[in-house]
């Protein structure tokens, strides 16, 4: 894992990405493999952690789930209601407040782990429940770490914490043609790791 000299950015910086009109459209190929993984759960109860503008939580409303998000950015939130997302709130992934409510059974937090202090956010999520979460191989200016190894940044970093079910490597080209990768993973909090990483 790289751990980079960067430190955690404050909601002013994501309410200027956010109010450049910031777009997403090139995770679509990871929300279908969550929104596959949901439509298996019957009765999926969602809460995503992070939720930026909504981009994944109005597809998920769109398919009759149950859905709630919530994000540290106020403009991300407003974005989410102007989108129709009325359950979307204010809040941080460090409140235990964000998930008091037992009403989900599936977390989401895409593209989150990597600004935060994960492990840290990842004590207050209720055992038992599903994660489906994203992290990147890569660093940028606002990531605190990347994740280059699925053994051991993944499976063996979150031990402990998360039993990783599974791994899935979406591959990106960035703009200076580099290939990247972000993986999505399934786990479940507070269990013995399931299966190895795909």
């Amino acid at each position: 894992m790289i751990h980079t000299p960067f430190k955690e950015r404050d909601a002013g910086y994501y309410d200027r990405i956010y109010a450049s009109g910031y777009s997403t459209r090139s995770y679509q190929p990871v929300y279908d493999a969550v929104l596959d993984f949901l439509a298996r759960m019957p009765d999926a109860r969602v809460l995503e952690v992070g939720c930026g503008a909504g981009d994944l939580g109005v597809q998920i409303c769109r398919r009759g789930m149950d859905y709630r998000g919530f994000d540290i950015s106020p403009v991300a939130v407003d974005r989410c209601r102007a989108a129709g997302l009325e359950t979307v709130t204010l809040g941080s992934a460090y409140d235990p407040e964000c998930y008091q409510s037992q009403e989900y059974d599936v977390i989401i937090a895409l593209e989150v782990f990597e600004h935060i202090e994960d492990r840290r956010a990842i004590e207050l999520f209720p055992p038992g429940v599903h994660v489906l979460f994203s992290v990147p191989d890569f660093v940028e200016t606002s990531h605190l770490r990347a994740y280059q190894d699925p053994q051991r940044d993944i499976v063996g970093y979150f031990s402990g914490l998360l039993g990783v079910g599974q791994i899935l490597p979406f591959k990106f080209v960035s703009s200076s043609g580099q290939m990247l990768t972000i993986y999505l993973v399934h786990a479940v909090v507070g269990t013995a790791c399931t299966n190895s990483p795909a």
